[in-house]
C-alpha cells in the first residue's frame, strides 16, 4: 500500500509471493521432478516526486526476499548432468534511487545497491557471484534548440563490488565501466553543400 504524507512525498509497504512449477526436464539424480519454487518478498520504504519545482525526484526502499526449491544445476555439460535442490536462498538490502534535473534539459540519474548478498541454507555461506553493493550514474543532456535540436549527448558509469562467494581469482573488488553516447532522438537529414 501507499501513504501520502505530502503530495510529493509518500511512504509504501508490498508483500508478495509466488509459486511457480518447475521447468520441464529439471529433474534431480534419480529422474524425479524438483519441487516447486515458491518465494516470498517484502519492500518498504519512502518516495518523493518533483521536489523544489521538479528538481528532485528519488526513493529509498528495504527490501527482504527469501525462495525456496531454486533448482541449480551439477555437472553441466557432462554425461552426469542433473539438478539439485538449492534450499531456501535469502536476499536484503538498501536500495537508493534519485533523478536529479538542474536545468530544464539536463538529467543526471544515480543508483546505489547495498545488500548482503544471497545465502543459501545448505551451505550457510553466501551463493557463487553476488554482489554485496553496486552503483549506477547516468547523465543526459538534450538538446531542444539550434542546430541539434532532437540529439542528446549523455555518460554512463557502473560499478560493483563483488564481495561475497567468488573465487579468490575472480574476486573484483570493485569493478567499474564508463561509456558516453550521442543519441538522435528524431530522424534528421543533414544537407552538405546545398
Amino acid at each position: 500500500g501507499v501513504y501520502k504524507i505530502t503530495s510529493r512525498v509518500s511512504l509504501y509497504a508490498s508483500h508478495a509471493t509466488a509459486f511457480v512449477p518447475q521447468s520441464p526436464g529439471i529433474a534431480d539424480q534419480n529422474g524425479q521432478p524438483l519441487p516447486a519454487i515458491s518465494s516470498k518478498d517484502t519492500e518498504v520504504g519512502f518516495k518523493t516526486n518533483g521536489l523544489f519545482n521538479g528538481v528532485l525526484t528519488g526513493s529509498v526502499g528495504y527490501y527482504n526476499s527469501t525462495t525456496l526449491n531454486q533448482s541449480v544445476v551439477i555437472n553441466p555439460g557432462t554425461a552426469n548432468t542433473y539438478y539439485a535442490n538449492s534450499g531456501q536462498t535469502t536476499t536484503h538490502g538498501l536500495e537508493f534511487d534519485l533523478t536529479l534535473k538542474p536545468v530544464k534539459d539536463w538529467t543526471i540519474m544515480g543508483t546505489l545497491f547495498e545488500g548482503g548478498g544471497v545465502i543459501s541454507s545448505v551451505t550457510g555461506t553466501y551463493a557463487n557471484r553476488t554482489y554485496k553493493h553496486t552503483g549506477s550514474l547516468l547523465t543526459k543532456y538534450d538538446f531542444t534548440t539550434g542546430a541539434l535540436k532532437g540529439f542528446a549527448i549523455g555518460g554512463t558509469m557502473f560499478g560493483s563490488e563483488s564481495g561475497c562467494g567468488w573465487p579468490p581469482s575472480e574476486k573484483r573488488w570493485l569493478s567499474i565501466s564508463t561509456s558516453v553516447l550521442l543519441l538522435a532522438l528524431e530522424p534528421k537529414l543533414w544537407i552538405v553543400g546545398a
